[in-house]
């Protein structure tokens, strides 16, 4: 595993705020209070699309649709991004 890159190269990224968190989306990462989390490109998309449609519901199907764009994917794709995206979060069950 690498180690974290300093602060100020997520700090380059074009980035957004999720709560406390610098999201730098093309980076990969999520950053908070010195922490850097890194995150793989799928569930970033995933993190992406939900940011971007903010107190709306989206579903299962409209996330494999946008993020998939329409290929096959098993019905645990977008379960295993979310686990993967709570993970980096810290986000208890």
């Amino acid at each position: 595993m690498a180690p974290n890159p300093p602060t100020d190269e997520v700090e380059r990224c074009p980035h957004f705020m999720v709560r406390d968190w610098v999201v730098a989306s093309d980076c990969g990462q999520l950053s908070r209070a010195g922490r850097i989390e890194r995150v793989e490109p799928k569930a970033m998309e995933v993190l992406v699309y939900l940011a971007a449609h903010q107190g709306e519901v989206v579903t299962r199907e409209e996330l494999e649709q946008n993020v998939w764009r329409g290929a096959l994917v098993g019905y645990d794709a977008v379960t295993k991004s979310v686990i993967k995206l709570r993970k980096a979060f810290g986000d208890q069950a």
